[in-house]
């Protein structure tokens, strides 16, 4: 495997990039792994591409004027829609199972028409249900 792999590449091998890279493994980790199955624990729920929302939330509480930078710049910006039909059908049969697309179906909406093919058949390559390889 490529060290510094193209999305197509790394999508296609991901389980491999996974098994050789703990803190990979763990940016891979379901969601509920560090915040729990329970949407009712959390006051507000907010989408990253709000995160603005949060930040004012938060100001608002604590009376603070705190800001929220964007730390990671680097690496290539990627637009979804811009991939391939077959590479946006793979990277969602990796992230499908994350509580985000269960509290939050209208996260999901956009994208399900790629995957309910054939009477629920999924087209592209069987991979495996995403799991956390390398994390204990």
């Amino acid at each position: 495997m490529p060290p510094d792999p193209d999305i197509e590449t790394f999508v296609e091998n991901y389980i491999g990039y996974l098994r050789c890279s703990k803190p990979l493994a763990r940016h891979f980790l379901k969601q509920q792994k560090f915040i729990g199955n329970d949407p009712g624990y959390f006051e507000r729920i907010f989408r990253l591409e709000k995160v603005g929302e949060l930040v004012d939330f938060v100001n608002a509480e604590c009376g603070t004027q705190a800001v929220m930078p964007r730390l990671q710049t680097g690496g290539p910006k990627l637009d979804f829609q811009g991939l391939s039909e077959d590479l946006q059908i793979e990277i969602l049969e990796i992230c499908r199972h994350d509580i985000a697309f269960q509290l939050m179906p209208d996260y999901w909406a956009p994208y399900a028409h790629l995957l309910e093919r054939d009477s629920g058949a999924v087209r592209g390559k069987d991979m495996p249900e995403r799991q956390a390889i390398g994390a204990k």
